[in-house]
């Protein structure tokens, strides 16, 4: 426990360094292996990411577009994303748009006092923005003008649940298969997905790497999002027997996605959900940045088998924790997905006792 808290205190010295410390390889290896161990790291992926990401999030305000300052301050928004941001990650389709569509924001200025704003490229010619603020500013918004001529160049989506538009599903990110091949995954704009394409591929095969050889007749996955990585681990021990998912928007894009995963029953909720012990060999867990350590400690899913992505070291620190009351941890890699920020990729196998 003492170690965990040292651990701990180191991970909040780094988030709280400047930028250009965070993007560091070498420090976020570090600290991952001060976590899991040397003994049963399999593989670090540092794939070429340059130019790859086909997401990226900015912020409105004040009628300028930028990124969560390192250091809170009467601002908001503490530096424009052309002065300061590494830009070399994202894909130059994703870059040529956040650089066009300023052009476009004095269209969106008298509508929003500040808004969240994620903008996509799906690699060919096909762009999209989702933002998200008040009410009152999305409803007067989705009544103008600039917004039905903002919709006949690009996918909009208003709102965390679509209050005010439709959104159109459309393959954002593949999927891979166990064999390497496209599928073709369909998401929203505001779909949470991995950065770019080569990102998402390096993330399943090292996963599918860590179960090489592993026997799984029987699977369960929780955090399932719009079905990413359920379609390529389906492609491998065929269809889950079901998923979790909290964000219920997500069970349209299920549907529409289930031919990846026929046979998988699909429950949007979260895993507190969860009441009444279950057996598997595998359980998939792709929580959100806080990690799923409450969930771990109740072991209502008795798997003989848990991966586990984490996408934050402090998450993986407490659900780490958590997995040793009655798991060991039998391999794991870590995949650098988030050039220039302090987010990485850890996948790692844990085996009942």
């Amino acid at each position: 426990m003492q170690k965990a808290f040292l651990i701990w205190c180191k991970l909040m010295a780094v988030l709280t360094r400047k930028p250009q410390f965070l993007s560091s390889w070498t420090h976020k290896r570090a600290l991952a292996r001060e976590i899991l161990g040397d003994s049963t790291l399999l593989r670090e992926a540092t794939p070429d990411l340059a130019q790859d990401r086909g997401r990226f999030d900015l912020m409105l305000y004040k009628g300028r577009l930028g990124i969560r300052g390192p250091q809170k301050s009467s601002d908001a928004w503490d530096f424009d994303f052309n002065e300061n941001f590494e830009v070399e990650s994202l894909s130059v389709g994703l870059r040529t748009f956040i650089e066009e569509f300023q052009e476009k924001l004095p269209l969106l200025v008298p509508f929003f006092e500040s808004a969240q704003i994620r903008f996509r490229f799906d690699g060919k010619a096909t762009y999209g923005i989702w933002l998200d603020t008040k009410r009152e500013f999305m409803d007067a918004f989705s009544k103008s003008e600039a917004f039905v001529n903002l919709k006949k160049e690009i996918h909009v989506e208003l709102g965390h649940t679509f209050d005010f538009s439709t959104p159109i599903p459309h393959v954002w990110l593949p999927s891979f298969s166990c064999h390497n091949e496209e599928l073709a995954v369909q998401s929203y704009v505001s779909s949470f997905s991995q950065p770019g394409p080569e990102a998402n591929r390096a993330l399943i095969a090292c996963g599918l790497e860590l179960l090489d050889e592993i026997a799984i007749h029987d699977w369960i996955e929780v955090g399932a999002g719009y079905g990413n990585l359920t379609a390529a681990y389906a492609s491998l021990y065929s269809s889950p027997r079901w998923v979790l998912e909290r964000e219920s928007k997500d069970a349209k894009l299920f549907e529409l996605n289930k031919r990846f995963f026929p046979e998988a029953e699909f429950y949007p909720r979260g895993v507190e959900s969860i009441s009444q012990n279950e057996k598997v060999d595998l359980l998939l867990a792709d929580p959100p940045r806080s990690g799923f350590s409450d969930f771990f400690k109740k072991d209502l899913v008795q798997s003989r088998y848990v991966l586990l992505y984490n996408c934050d070291l402090r998450g993986l620190l407490k659900d780490s924790e958590a997995l040793k009351a009655h798991y060991s941890l039998k391999k794991w890699s870590l995949v650098d997905v988030f050039p220039g920020t302090p987010y990485v990729e850890a996948i790692t196998l844990w085996e009942r006792q």
